[in-house]
């Protein structure tokens, strides 16, 4: 497989979902990790995994904007692909 055939596989919307599903609970489990490793009280804990959410929500969904507009331009990938 080469690139351009793995820039298909990520546009299936399939396969989007699932690893942004993937992302967003290791992420979850990640901070956590490291809010109880600081000792971070419940109140700010609370505000800092929905703002880990949020951040890992919009950047799967900039990045699958990226790709999408990416693949979509002169400069994307070869004819073959579209």
């Amino acid at each position: 497989m080469n690139f351009f055939d793995w820039v298909d596989f990520f546009m299936d919307p399939y396969h989007i979902f699932m690893f942004g599903a993937i992302a967003g609970i290791l992420s979850w489990f990640f901070s956590g990790g490291i809010l109880y490793t600081f000792g971070v009280n419940r109140r700010l804990g609370i505000k800092i995994m929905i703002a880990v959410v949020v951040l890992a929500a919009l950047l799967g969904w900039g990045m699958w904007i990226a790709l999408v507009v990416w693949y979509n331009t002169p400069m994307g990938p070869p004819l073959d692909l579209k």
